[in-house]
């Protein structure tokens, strides 16, 4: 989960996520900072890319498949 961004709601339930490993667009490597500005654009300090990506939420947001809840899950269990 080191190139994703996770989306959850209040409850702690995925919501949504997004991005892969790799240095293209859409791309992460060790995303770290966020910042959501009031006219929802997203603020990533994407770190070992060594930039910063901006993104516009779509709303609403994508959904989650059931792979991705179950890769969310296996991840979590790593911790």
């Amino acid at each position: 989960m080191k190139s994703r961004i996770v989306v959850l709601d209040q409850e702690g339930t995925l919501v949504s996520m997004f991005g892969e490993r790799g240095t293209d667009d859409a791309q992460f490597s060790f995303p770290e900072g966020l910042a959501i500005s009031s006219s929802d654009r997203l603020y990533v300090a994407d770190r070992q890319n060594n930039r910063l990506q901006i993104w516009q939420l779509a709303s609403p947001l994508p959904k989650v498949t059931p792979a991705d809840v179950k890769r969310f899950g296996e991840a979590l269990k790593k911790f």
